[in-house]
């Protein structure tokens, strides 16, 4: 009996740092990851545009049999995540959100620095996770206008902006830095080797990979018996860009031997091509 697949969706490869943990918890798991790569970075879309896309790719995700579904992206999470759960009820969808509980609960010098992007800072996620854990603690607040899309891109530029944005946190005596966008774990090594032994890096992408994994256990049949090879690798990429490009950045970050499927939007609607 065909296993039930799980859904990812991001504006481009920011979520593959989540689809990586999701595989680790849940190796023999079908997963359907989707880049919207046509219209990345989100953190430069408007709230109703992001709630559009957001919209139409659960719609397919949903329609491809996913019954999970996990929002792998700040700015849509901080969009449309009670949005896409008032309108798709009957799936079981996580969004992401900054690790600010764990980053409060942890802080030795009560000041807290967050990278993420405009959108997920004006999102009302973020606004009730501060609201829930900010108090008796400082929150330096670090929007990084471009560098999803920089990430995307493999541009040079990467590590001279982030040490503008990081080098005033630590100077402020943040001692631990919160990744509030799903790329940003991307370049994890560029900002270790600007954060040094100055404080700790929170990557929230571990603990929402979990959250997945106890929302399937809790709602689907699926065991591991007469599990193939094939199956337990079974992973499809599809992107409304070009295949190849997400495909070549998949086999650098996550697994070899991966192919790409295009998708085309027609409206507001997804199709296959």
């Amino acid at each position: 009996m065909p296993r039930t697949p799980i859904g990812v969706f991001d504006s481009g490869i920011g979520g593959f740092s989540v689809l990586r943990e999701i595989r680790k918890i849940l190796p023999t798991q079908p997963l359907i990851y989707i880049a919207d790569q046509a219209n990345v970075p989100y953190g430069e879309r408007t709230g109703d545009q992001v709630r559009s896309f957001s919209r139409a790719m659960t719609s397919f995700l949903e329609n491809a049999g996913c019954r999970v579904v996990a929002v792998a992206c700040n700015t849509a999470s901080a969009a449309a995540l009670y949005t896409l759960r008032e309108e798709f009820p009957h799936l079981h969808i996580v969004g992401m959100e900054p690790a600010l509980k764990p980053a409060a609960n942890s802080t030795q010098t009560k000041t807290v620095g967050i990278l993420a992007t405009n959108g997920t800072f004006e999102g009302e996620p973020y606004r009730r996770l501060k609201e829930k854990y900010g108090h008796g603690i400082r929150i330096l607040e670090t929007p990084c206008p471009g560098l999803a899309r920089m990430i995307e891109e493999d541009n040079p530029e990467i590590s001279s902006h982030l040490r503008d944005w990081i080098e005033p946190m630590l100077d402020d005596n943040a001692d631990r830095i919160v990744l509030g966008c799903t790329h940003y774990p991307l370049v994890k090594h560029l900002i270790s080797s600007i954060v040094g032994n100055r404080a700790q890096i929170l990557d929230p992408s571990e603990a929402v990979a979990l959250q997945v994994g106890r929302m399937h256990a809790q709602h689907s049949s699926d065991t591991d018996l007469n599990i193939t090879l094939a199956e337990m690798a079974s992973v499809t990429l599809y992107t409304t860009s070009d295949p190849e490009v997400i495909r070549t950045k998949a086999e650098q970050l996550l697994w070899p031997k991966i192919s790409a499927l295009p998708l085309r939007w027609n409206g507001k609607v997804l199709t296959t091509i």
